[in-house]
């Protein structure tokens, strides 16, 4: 899974993703690893806002391969339209969910995209 931002505008807003609290270790991918029919996975990630003004965060994903996937997987999380001061970091847990009725996909990708407004 590859991450994306989308180039907020004006350039005062900006965004970067870290796997760690302190703003240290950029995310480009998360590994989701091996999953199962009906299986759900949680991973944590930091967003910082690198604007000098409060932004809002969303979040959408994109570029399914295989494309029929995203009929059997779901992502979600607990920051959407989040609030970000400027300068600070906040946590973020995504939720990556199999259908149970999926078949056939042994290997999957998608983008998740970040777009940021003030």
């Amino acid at each position: 899974m590859m991450i994306i931002i989308i180039p907020p505008h004006p350039s005062t807003l900006g965004l970067k993703v870290f796997s760690d609290a302190q703003g240290t270790k950029v995310v480009t991918t998360i590994v989701w690893g091996n999953m199962s029919p009906g299986d759900s996975k949680d991973r944590t990630i930091y967003l910082k806002n690198t604007g000098d003004t409060q932004c809002h965060v969303k979040m959408t994903t994109s570029d399914w391969v295989p494309t029929e996937t995203s009929t059997f997987m779901t992502l979600s999380w607990n920051r959407e339209n989040a609030e970000i001061p400027a300068g600070s970091i906040i946590s973020a847990d995504l939720t990556l969910k199999v259908s149970e009725s999926i078949t056939g996909v042994t290997d999957f990708s998608f983008n998740v995209v970040f777009t940021v407004t003030g």
